[in-house]
């Protein structure tokens, strides 16, 4: 039986993880090519059931072993990205320790590799991505909700969070125990650094020679989240007229302008389109300016503040620990 290398990038969420798994690991990067890479959704899920079904002690370890087989064959060396098996934010990480420990047995203590950001960053990005999903609360209700593991919420829409639960010194405890031998940790806001990048890469997968063009480490995966920020502003403050015309966009692109064919790039409302992309654009121009909006975007400002006030300690003792390479 061949014996095989784990690889995790496991997270964190909204920490350049799409970018990963579409531009990175992927089977066009012939530097892969003797890698087995579970990086498209239906294996990644399939590898998220085997470890939290281990966790809850529904399956053995052998046959838990055995289903990771089948999903990576063969291979000696396998690269895993998926960013749930960290813990999942919306239900207050408490699956973290139990994550970890079954990764270690299920993989043979395999390497892991954590990406992330700053918590103000963090999750600003993460509200703006539930925005995307459909909610309709402020930033600040969002990241101060006391029912963080949302209990009795129904909607996986309306999942809300609290800032406080965002300790890197805690949610990475036990990766910091193997910190710069098995595990490695990069801040997303260097990623256009070439060096950096690719030197955290050649650690984690204990490489030299990996090397992705500095060009590319620019382009973007996602559309810019100010379309979901402009969104939520038009709709908090001119939700009757922003809603008619949007429903005409969504009129006009559909059934007159119909040879403008457009990507939705995955966003889940229709209304996304080149024609609203217009739209809103000039809202932003005139929210730059604080031509409008003032009140709205202070709001954010602040709460942004609050949070970084509130792990500036913290942080400081976080990045001391994974500086120390």
């Amino acid at each position: 039986m061949t014996h095989q290398k784990f690889f995790l990038h496991i997270g964190m969420h909204k920490s350049a993880s799409s970018f990963l798994q579409r531009k990175v690991f992927t089977d066009e990067n012939k530097f892969f090519s003797n890698y087995k890479l579970i990086v498209k959704k239906k294996e990644r899920a399939a590898i998220s059931k085997i470890v939290t079904d281990y966790s809850k002690k529904k399956i053995s370890l052998k046959k838990a072993k055995v289903n990771i087989k089948k999903i990576t064959k063969n291979y000696s060396k396998v690269i895993i990205s998926h960013e749930n098996l960290l813990g999942y934010h919306f239900s207050g990480f408490k699956d973290l320790s139990e994550n970890y420990n079954s990764m270690e047995k299920l993989f043979d203590k395999p390497k892991y590799l954590i990406l992330f950001r700053d918590q103000p960053d963090f999750l600003y990005s993460l509200w703006l991505h539930r925005v995307r999903k459909g909610i309709k609360i402020s930033f600040s209700e969002f990241v101060t909700n006391k029912n963080f593991k949302n209990l009795r919420v129904k909607k996986t829409k309306n999942f809300v969070t609290n800032y406080k639960i965002y300790d890197f010194n805690k949610l990475f405890k036990p990766y910091l125990k193997i910190l710069n031998k098995r595990a490695f940790f990069f801040n997303i806001k260097n990623i256009k650094n070439g060096k950096d990048f690719n030197n955290i890469i050649n650690l984690f997968i204990n490489e030299k020679k990996f090397k992705f063009p500095k060009k590319k480490l620019k382009e973007k995966v996602n559309f810019s989240r100010k379309y979901e920020l402009i969104y939520f502003y038009l709709f908090k403050n001119a939700r009757f007229i922003n809603k008619l015309i949007l429903l005409s966009i969504i009129f006009i692109n559909k059934y007159i302008l119909i040879f403008l064919k457009f990507d939705k790039m995955r966003y889940k409302h229709d209304h996304f389109s080149k024609i609203s992309f217009f739209y809103f654009d000039m809202i932003n121009f005139f929210l730059k300016r604080g031509l409008i909006g003032k009140n709205f975007l202070n709001e954010i400002d602040l709460m942004k503040k609050k949070i970084q006030k509130y792990y500036i300690n913290s942080n400081r003792t976080f990045y001391k620990q994974i500086n120390r390479r």
